[in-house]
């Protein structure tokens, strides 16, 4: 199984983020989210992460499945690559923020959805695409977050981020901000590592320096 995951980039940004350098690289950290579904996937499949912001999609790319990562401000293009790939028959799976809070819509652009987060559901999804045999919604709670799997972090254009050092130590926020989605993905509550897998992955990074990406990492004063 070929897969191909795919982050798009938001309109003109497309154009003008490419030149927020920071000493020569993309002011720009590495996609988390798609890297956990590239740990999700099955040990034999061949995967490819493209970050539109910094890599030229491959239209023309001999894949089997295609996951989209979205979120509300990058719908558009999302659909927009979606279709190029459902024109060539291949298969695309939306995940993220938009296609969650937005299912009913986002199931009709593609040919499957994950409503929630791919740990725990990544791999009955490519087990369907392999069968092609898709079932259009899967749906998965907030799982705890302990032994998660590696991130295959090599799988990024490394040289073309300020830094693929980041790292996620908590999810979601306990807070109930209206206007946030967060919130409302998350159910207004987050969700903790336990300490020590965090420090073993932060001894596991290729660099020194290193980013906190969570969405309110000092929520929870004890834990942070």
């Amino acid at each position: 199984m070929k897969i191909l995951l795919i982050a798009p980039a938001c309109g003109k940004w497309r154009h003008i983020g490419r030149q927020w350098f920071l000493n020569g690289r993309t002011f720009r950290f590495s996609l988390l989210s798609l890297l956990s579904v590239a740990a999700e996937s099955p040990p034999d499949a061949e995967v490819r992460i493209v970050d539109e912001q910094i890599d030229e999609i491959p239209w023309d790319a001999d894949v089997d499945l295609v996951g989209i990562t979205c979120m509300t401000a990058v719908a558009p293009r999302a659909y927009e690559i979606a279709r190029r790939f459902r024109d060539r028959r291949i298969p695309v799976v939306l995940g993220g923020m938009h296609p969650t809070l937005c299912p009913e819509e986002a199931i009709r652009k593609v040919d499957a959805i994950v409503v929630g987060e791919a740990e725990g559901v990544w791999r009955q999804v490519v087990a369907d695409a392999s069968d092609g045999q898709l079932k259009g919604i899967y749906r998965n709670e907030l799982p705890p977050l302990t032994g998660l799997k590696r991130l295959p972090r090599h799988l990024l254009s490394a040289g073309k981020y300020a830094t693929i050092s980041a790292v996620q130590a908590t999810r979601g926020c306990s807070h109930g901000c209206y206007f946030c989605a967060v919130a409302a993905f998350n159910r207004q509550t987050q969700r903790q590592r336990p300490v020590e897998e965090v420090i073993a992955e932060i001894k596991d990074l290729p660099s020194r320096g290193l980013v906190f990406v969570d969405d309110n990492l000092t929520a929870e004063r004890d834990y942070a």
